[in-house]
């Protein structure tokens, strides 16, 4: 019976390792360390850290490598009113290439694509639904290759 669970459950981890970014929880509380804590400490697990500003929503995660085990990644994403973008990763700049806009009768979708040279590229995703509000991103790296992600689900 246990070998049966720990088969079920290791199948829903690598099912959940699809290539989709996964929803990321905020920090559940105060006794957890910071985003920069854990840097500090050398101590990393997946996190973030969003602040909505005057004009700007700001979002720091802390993520797994997607190509390196053991790595993680430190991600900076700012959204600014009237529909400018930031991604910082790892110390690295993206521009914003250009955006997208996509409304259906459920949701709105605006995706800002990013670009740091030839071969390095990311995408930052907001999803708005009666759902509730999602932010994602991923970074490719040699232009098809994923080499971080995250999500996190908004109030």
């Amino acid at each position: 019976m246990k070998k049966r669970l720990l088969i079920a459950a290791g199948l829903m981890v690598l099912v959940g390792f699809d290539g989709k970014s996964q929803v990321l929880k905020p920090l559940p509380s105060q006794d957890s360390p910071s985003i920069a804590e854990m840097m500090e400490t050398g101590k990393k697990t997946t996190a973030s850290e969003c602040k909505k500003g005057e004009g700007t929503f700001y979002c720091e995660f802390l993520t797994d490598s997607l190509r390196e085990p053991g790595k993680w990644h430190h991600t900076t994403l700012t959204l600014y009113k009237g529909g400018e973008a930031e991604m910082v990763i790892d110390g690295n700049c993206y521009n914003l290439d250009r955006v997208e806009n996509h409304t259906s009768a459920k949701q709105e979708t605006i995706t800002f694509f990013m670009k740091r040279d030839n071969s390095n590229r990311g995408e930052i995703k907001t999803i708005h639904s009666d759902e509730g509000k999602v932010l994602s991103f991923i970074a490719y790296y040699d232009c098809d290759k994923p080499y971080t992600q995250g999500a996190v689900k908004l109030n």
